[in-house]
């Protein structure tokens, strides 16, 4: 009976969804990696008065680009992202995550290329 309720350490660690999003695999030899790309979520950034936006809705911005300017000081962006909309005083910028891990040769996924999944959602198993 004591073996059957054996503890043992897992030869690979499992690979879980940080956050929902799309899988998409790719195979380079006999490593594959699972990259899981994130719904975009937008992010609201606010312009104090008199600040005059300096980005145009389509723009790419890389963490710390100026998104808005007045005189010499200058507004920035925390992450990368791209501007969905630019108004008077608010610019919304769409932000994209992504996570990649590198899968062990015989590691058995559980999803395949193009599913949804969901946080917490085991990958391999």
């Amino acid at each position: 009976m004591d073996e059957l309720l054996e503890v043992r350490i897992p030869k690979a660690k499992g690979i879980v969804s940080p956050y929902d999003g799309t899988v998409r695999i790719s195979q380079d030899g006999k490593l594959q990696t699972v990259e899981i790309l994130a719904e975009e979520e937008k992010r609201f950034y606010f312009m104090k008065s008199d600040y005059v936006p300096c980005v145009k809705k389509g723009e790419q911005l890389t963490k710390g680009s100026d998104f808005a300017v007045k005189g010499k000081s200058k507004l920035k962006v925390k992450e990368d992202g791209v501007v969905i909309e630019v108004t008077k005083d608010q610019v919304v910028l769409g932000v994209y995550k992504s996570e990649k891990k590198t899968v062990s040769p015989g590691t058995r996924l559980k999803v395949q290329n193009g599913d949804k999944v969901l946080k917490g959602q085991i990958l391999t198993g």
